[in-house]
Parts: C-alpha cells; sequence; structure tokens
C-alpha cells in the first residue's frame, strides 16, 4: 500500500513538471512573438526578422549618417542623408518612411529626384522624402545593388513638420523596406547651432 501510494505520487509529479514546462514554453513562445521574436525548434529566441523587428541598419540597409541645414533663425528645414546598400539590394520605389518629429508623426513616400516637378508628380514635400543618386556606376537607380552606390535622402523638415526643429531635438525615421523590414535611424541635433550652416546628424 506504501508503495503504491509512493508511485502514484511520483506519477502526479511528473505530469504536474510536464504542465508547468508545457505552460512556460507557451508563455515565453507568445512573449516572444509580442516582441518581435520566434521560438525556434531547439527552444532559442531569435529576432522575427519576417516581421521586420530588430533588423539591424547594416542588414537590411546602411545609412551611413547625413547632416542638415541650419537656416538663418538658427533652426533645421532640411535633413539629408546618405544611404548604402546592406546585405541585399534595396529598390527605393517600394520604401516608405514613418516620421517620429517634434510635432508630428506622419508617413513619407519616396520620390526621385528626376520626377521632382515633372507633370507626374504631385507629392507634396510634406508627404515624401526625395532619393537623389550620388553615385551609381551601373545605373540602376533607384535601386541600390552595388557596395559603391550611394544615394542622397532630403527630407523636408519644415514642410513635413509645420515649423522648422530647432538645437537638441530629436526625430526618430523608421524605413519599411520592400520585404516588410524595419530600420530605424535617430536624427538627434546638437543642443548647439549657433554660427553654423550645416551640422551632421
Amino acid at each position: 500500500m506504501v508503495w503504491n501510494y509512493i508511485s502514484e505520487k511520483i506519477k502526479e509529479d511528473e505530469q504536474a513538471r510536464k504542465r508547468a514546462t508545457f505552460g512556460l514554453v507557451v508563455s515565453t513562445a507568445m512573449l516572444g512573438i509580442i516582441a518581435g521574436f520566434a521560438l525556434t525548434s531547439t527552444g532559442v529566441l531569435r529576432p522575427d526578422t519576417l516581421h521586420g523587428k530588430d533588423n539591424l541598419p547594416e542588414d537590411e540597409l546602411a545609412i551611413q549618417g547625413g547632416y542638415a541645414n541650419v537656416s538663418a533663425n538658427n533652426s533645421i528645414d532640411r535633413v539629408r542623408l546618405i544611404v548604402t546598400k546592406g546585405s541585399e539590394s534595396v529598390d527605393f520605389s517600394g520604401v516608405s518612411v514613418t516620421w517620429h518629429g517634434v510635432n508630428v508623426s506622419t508617413s513619407l513616400v519616396s520620390a526621385p529626384v528626376e520626377d521632382i516637378g515633372s507633370a507626374k508628380s504631385s507629392i507634396k514635400q510634406s508627404e515624401r522624402f526625395e532619393v537623389a543618386s550620388v553615385h551609381d556606376q551601373d545605373s540602376s537607380f533607384p535601386v541600390l545593388n552595388e557596395e559603391s552606390d550611394r544615394f542622397e535622402l532630403v527630407f523636408h523638415v519644415d514642410a513635413i513638420e509645420g515649423t522648422p526643429i530647432k538645437s537638441g531635438q530629436i526625430v526618430t525615421l523608421e524605413f519599411t523596406l520592400p520585404d516588410r523590414s524595419i530600420v530605424a535611424y535617430t536624427v538627434e541635433l546638437p543642443t548647439s547651432l549657433d554660427g553654423k550652416s550645416t551640422v551632421k546628424v
């Protein structure tokens, strides 16, 4: 009788441990999905690149930095960034940017410079960012497909924000690539713009 009782208790303890382990795995998987991670078959959390989370700029799109134009009243009216190819080619005709600014958050579409002012371009400066080729040896523009390719992106801050931005302020840009990957870049202005015509961002 004692042995039977002990055997039943061991079985109950094993079943309880299995239920607890299963619950932990399910909870971990759910948390991982919410946080942008996927659970592998080995139970390891990895970045969920399918949903465009936690991609590094050098993985998808290399943002080399840029500069901002300082206007006469010590504010920023334009931001320019230089981008190069990451691990894959990027077609900028399919790239959009979510601008999280000081006064507004809005979505911007790409507009090749060759289209600006043409009859087919009716996109306002407040709704677009401009893409220009700086170096494109094989004439693939607007596709970044070579490591030597350099494109310049121009954001008209005063049109997007409704007013220029000032020293010490921060703007976050989220690039959504054609494969739905998301690459974030932060534009942080220096605390002083006095006596400068441009500043690095």
